[in-house]
């Protein structure tokens, strides 16, 4: 059954399913069954709120964007899906528009768009202008094409899941790969956590900074001062841990409520300042242990 139309007669068709592909070349290439479920009975109950887009392709007709709402369809055993059809757009316009379909709908891997982004880039398309494209500031676009500067190993260990995202697009900053896989080394091992602490160990490394420039020397020796600053510092983690450990004893809290619930809201957002003071001065000190680390290690 040949239902190929001339565009000119027609924007949007009904085509029988079996005739409509996928784009083996679009960007996403991961589906959540889930999500696909909920959406094939959104559809089924619903009916489809916006049709696929599609272009004639050897008699068939290939998927520009839509392939969740595609695959939705199949699991339902629909027959036809309602389609728009075009011709005559460029294969970078196509992936344009896929790359900003995935983005508008459901999140496409990082990864994918990266190599999605560097086949445009190798195709002649300019940073600039592909970040205009997609409506994206340039450093945006920059960091996805970064990924693809990790050391394989580390590449796979990142695709696999195993490499967290924030620490994935801060390590692929530096170019070394031995620097890469050190700094891996430690998020693995738990001395690098979070964005914030990640970003000052690649920013070490990036200043190339020293132990003049950590400690004021190249030979760092803790004098009596230090020791004095440090056993102080532990005094007050102490105290802190002391108040923690002991909590409150059953029914204080209602007891605080009972007196004044203004009282027991200001213990509360005090608490709240002191969990953010917390956070923030473990943050500094993790921080400044792995540049230590860093810097003393080479």
């Amino acid at each position: 059954m040949n239902v190929h139309v001339k565009l000119s007669e027609v924007r949007e068709v009904l085509i029988p399913l079996d005739l409509v592909e996928p784009d083996p070349n679009q960007p996403r290439t991961q589906f959540n069954e889930a999500e696909l479920k909920d959406l094939a009975a959104s559809i089924k109950a619903e009916g489809l709120k916006q049709p696929i887009k599609v272009r004639p392709f050897e008699n068939r007709y290939r998927i520009i964007f839509g392939e969740r709402r595609y695959r939705a369809h199949k699991i339902n055993g629909a027959d036809h899906i309602r389609a728009v059809i075009v011709d005559g757009l460029s294969s970078q316009d196509i992936l344009i528009e896929q790359i900003i379909e995935n983005d508008q709908r459901a999140d496409v891997r990082p990864i994918d768009e990266a190599r999605k982004f560097r086949d445009l880039i190798d195709g002649g398309m300019t940073v600039t202008e592909l970040a205009r494209r997609l409506g994206r500031m340039e450093w945006r676009v920059e960091e996805r094409l970064r990924l693809l500067d990790l050391e394989p190993t580390l590449l796979k260990l990142y695709e696999s899941g195993n490499l967290p995202q924030e620490a994935a697009s801060e390590i692929s900053r530096i170019k070394d790969y031995a620097q890469q896989t050190r700094l891996v080394q430690m998020v693995a091992r738990g001395q690098l956590q979070g964005y914030a602490t990640i970003r000052s160990a690649v920013q070490t490394v990036l200043n190339e900074t020293s132990a003049v420039d950590l400690f004021g020397t190249a030979t760092p020796k803790a004098t009596e001062e230090n020791i004095r600053t440090v056993s102080a510092m532990e005094r007050k983690i102490e105290s802190v841990v002391g108040m923690v450990a002991g909590g409150w004893r059953d029914g204080e809290c209602v007891v605080a409520c009972k007196v004044a619930p203004d009282r027991a809201r200001l213990m509360a957002d005090k608490l709240a300042a002191i969990k953010r003071s917390i956070s923030i001065m473990e943050s500094q000190l993790r921080a400044t242990a792995a540049q230590a680390e860093i810097v003393l290690g080479e």
